[in-house]
C-alpha cells in the first residue's frame, strides 16, 4: 500500500466518508427528492437505503442526502436521495461524491428539523352540516410525503357542535384519499354525550413507508346525522401533519 492510499484510508476512518469513485449525474428532481445517475454500473451492490452521501455543485456548495431508492437500469443506474430542507440537487456537474454507512458521518446534520416534511395550519376551518359517515378534507389539510419511510403523526384540535344536546362521535384519520378511511390504524375517535359544544386534541403516530411520493389528507367524519357544523381548529391549537426520515 502506499503512503498516498495509507493517508486516504485513515482520512476515511477518520471522518467517515468513502470516496465514491465515480461520475454521478443529475438525473430529476421532485424537490426534497432528487435522483442522480451513475452508468455502466450495478449500483445495487455497493449502495443501500439508508446510506448517507455528500457532493459538491457550484450552486450550494457542499449537499448531503439520504439514499431512499436504489434501481440498477442496466447498463446503469438510478439513486434516489432525499436533501432535507437545507439542499437541493441542482442540473449540473457533480463533484467529490462520497458515501457513508455511518449514523453520523463527520459533517452530517443529524437535526431532525432538517429532515422533516410538515404540514401546519393555524385557522379555523370548518364543514357546515356533515353528513354521517362521510369523511371531509377540512380545509384541504394535506402533506406530500416523499420515497422512503417515515416516522408520521397528526394532531388537531376538533370541535363539534349542534343546537340540541345529544351524544356525538367524530373521528380523525390520515387518509392517501380525501374522502375515506384508508388505513384503521390511523384513526381516532372523539365522544361527546349531552353537550351542545366541545373541542377535543386527536393525535396519531405510526410509521408510513412511501415507495412514491404519496399525498396524505387529514379527514374528519361524524356518526351523527344531524350535526351543526364539524371544525378543525388550527387557530386554538395548530393542526399539524408532520413526517421525520427514519433513517436518521
Amino acid at each position: 500500500m502506499t503512503q498516498q492510499q495509507l493517508e486516504t484510508n485513515q482520512l476515511i476512518n477518520a471522518n467517515g466518508w468513502n470516496p465514491a469513485n465515480e461520475t454521478w449525474a443529475y438525473a430529476s428532481a421532485d424537490d426534497p427528492t432528487y435522483t442522480f445517475t451513475i452508468s455502466a454500473f450495478d449500483a445495487t451492490t455497493k449502495y443501500s437505503v439508508g446510506m448517507k452521501v455528500k457532493l459538491t455543485q457550484s450552486t450550494g456548495g457542499t449537499k448531503y442526502a439520504i439514499i431512499t431508492k436504489v434501481v440498477f437500469d442496466d447498463p446503469g443506474s438510478t439513486i434516489t436521495a432525499y436533501f432535507g430542507t437545507d439542499y437541493n440537487l441542482e442540473n449540473e456537474a457533480i463533484t467529490a461524491p462520497y458515501y457513508s454507512m455511518l449514523k453520523a458521518p463527520f459533517g452530517f446534520p443529524l437535526s431532525p428539523v432538517k429532515w422533516t416534511v410538515e404540514f401546519t395550519d393555524t385557522a379555523s376551518r370548518v364543514q357546515a352540516t356533515p353528513s354521517s359517515g362521510t369523511w371531509y378534507n377540512i380545509g384541504t389539510s394535506t402533506l406530500s410525503i416523499p420515497i422512503g419511510v417515515w416516522n408520521t403523526s397528526y394532531q388537531v384540535a376538533v370541535e363539534f357542535n349542534d343546537a340540541a344536546a345529544d351524544t356525538w362521535s367524530i373521528y380523525a384519520t390520515l387518509s392517501t384519499a380525501n374522502n375515506t378511511e384508508s388505513n384503521v390504524a390511523w384513526t381516532t375517535l372523539a365522544l361527546n354525550y349531552a353537550t351542545y359544544r366541545l373541542i377535543l386534541s386527536l393525535s396519531r403516530a405510526g410509521l408510513i413507508t412511501a415507495t412514491s411520493k404519496t399525498s396524505y389528507y387529514l379527514n374528519a367524519k361524524t356518526g351523527y346525522a344531524d350535526l351543526d357544523n364539524m371544525y378543525f381548529r388550527g387557530d386554538q391549537s395548530a393542526t399539524t401533519i408532520r413526517a421525520v426520515c427514519a433513517y436518521l
